[in-house]
């Protein structure tokens, strides 16, 4: 993103956080007036804790994780949560509750190498980039091995892993998180899964209902519940404000619905990394805004491709942020390595790269592979190879203004000597402003190992129709 675009994001954010501590909240009607707000999204990284690109202070905050009292440090990124916030007279933000209910806890019963994916109690699971694999690597997993997922559901019911980790050590139950299909005397279907609840304590569920199993498998993929827990959290209706991330579950005629909420797009509303026309079930992104009579008003659209970006060019500098965590430039581009990054192959036996101190700027040649990480682009897997002396990039159009194309934070050059593709089709570097929009997707190449310059070549294909 570049930093025109980043600031706006930012200004968004903190005039959120701002006005949470107006009189009588955000709206004039069916709002509480408390000032309280919410954010629905993945934990990101620790500063005090990053959530939905917002860095809250958790010193007082009350935290619990699948029901239990718990401390900030159980916490592990990719981790959805439940955050109540509040403003402080600092200007910072503070974290008064923070709660994490598992989406799934329990044995593989299927692995898809193929697709990168697995089933867990009857659930479809896909790994993406931007999943935090905790002692856990797709390739390894083997049927009756137990793991935990944090992660997103999609229109189609499966779940989009924010976080994966394997568990050691069976817990004394599974868990379940999804939705109330059937109800019966004495038991339930929850998004295809039979429950037997006639043990069970907690509420009863309604039809259509989010609910949380704890039981114990049973022969044919079924589950014996031992307790049922509503999802922990304030209702939008009860909240000023409400900013939340995920997938699409379809769309309305005043906007769409997210994770069952429905959210209203309005004239003003400011879309990043995409258009209205992107809107769509399945889609992922991240929204907020005043909250009136139960539903979020959007003021900004945030759109989250899960698109991988890659960088291959030489090492300028690295930029500590602490010991495990820095910005790497690399051909002019600025990416975050963070908790969720690894090391792949290093082209020398005799030069190991296992930590950040091992890189040398101005010398390693590196291969970056990414995602999209809230403003930043970040690093899934860094390989150093072998010296090369051009730079190659597949990434984001973050936006176009003023006649320029920015990718991953960097206006893309280009000139009358480069070739140009767009879905296929040649076309003149004065026509293709015209035609990308923010979401697409640019493969790019320079004869220098610094990305200095008009590219070489460059190919746009359009991702979301």
């Amino acid at each position: 993103m570049n930093n025109s675009m980043k600031s706006l994001w930012l200004a968004i954010i903190l005039l959120f956080v701002s006005a949470l501590g107006a009189v009588n909240g955000f709206g004039d009607g069916g709002t509480s007036g408390s000032g309280a707000g919410r954010i629905q999204a993945m934990l990101q990284r620790f500063a005090s804790i990053v959530v939905g690109d917002v860095e809250l202070d958790t010193g007082s905050a009350l935290v619990r994780v699948n029901g239990t009292p718990a401390l900030v440090s159980d916490l592990k990124v990719g981790y959805q949560l439940n955050t109540t916030i509040e403003p402080l007279p600092t200007g910072r933000t503070e974290a008064t509750q923070v709660t994490y209910d598992s989406t799934l806890i329990g044995t593989v019963s299927r692995v898809d190498p193929l697709t990168q994916s697995v089933r867990v109690l009857g659930q479809h699971v896909l790994f993406a980039a931007h999943t935090n694999l905790d002692n856990l690597d797709p390739d390894s997993i083997q049927r009756g091995d137990w793991i935990e997922i944090s992660g997103q559901r999609k229109a189609d019911r499966s779940i989009v892993a924010s976080y994966a980790g394997r568990l050691l050590v069976p817990p004394p139950t599974v868990i379940l998180t999804g939705r109330v299909d059937a109800i019966v005397p004495g038991g339930l279907a929850v998004d295809g899964v039979a429950i037997d609840t006639t043990t069970a304590q907690g509420p009863q569920p309604s039809l259509g209902e989010t609910i949380i199993i704890h039981g114990a498998p049973l022969p044919g993929g079924a589950v014996s519940a031992s307790l049922l827990r509503s999802p922990s959290g304030v209702e939008p209706a009860a909240l000023a404000h409400f900013h939340v991330e995920g997938f699409v579950d379809d769309t309305t005629s005043l906007g769409f619905r997210l994770n069952g909420i429905n959210v209203q797009v309005l004239p003003q509303t400011t879309m990043i990394n995409g258009v209205a026309e992107h809107l769509a079930a399945g889609v992922r992104l991240e929204t907020g805004g005043d909250v009136i009579n139960g539903e979020i008003q959007a003021d900004t659209i945030y759109f989250k491709p899960e698109l991988r970006q890659e960088v291959s060019g030489q090492l300028e500098a690295v930029d500590f942020i602490n010991t495990d965590s820095a910005f790497l430039q690399v051909a002019g581009f600025r990416i975050l390595f963070n908790q969720g990054s690894d090391f792949g192959r290093s082209d020398s036996a005799r030069r190991n790269v296992t930590s950040l101190h091992d890189l040398i700027a101005g010398h390693d040649y590196l291969r970056v592979r990414g995602y999209v990480d809230g403003l930043y682009s970040a690093v899934r897997r860094l390989d150093r190879v072998k010296t090369n002396d051009q730079t190659r990039l597949e990434g984001v159009i973050n936006t176009v203004s003023d006649g320029q194309i920015f990718v991953m934070g960097k206006a893309l050059e280009y000139d009358e000597d480069t070739t140009i593709k767009f879905d296929g089709d040649p076309v003149p570097a004065g026509r293709l402003v015209q035609l990308v929009v923010p979401g697409d997707v640019v493969k790019a190449r320079w004869d220098n190992p610094l990305a200095a310059g008009p590219a070489k070549r460059i190919t746009v294909e359009r991702t979301i129709e």
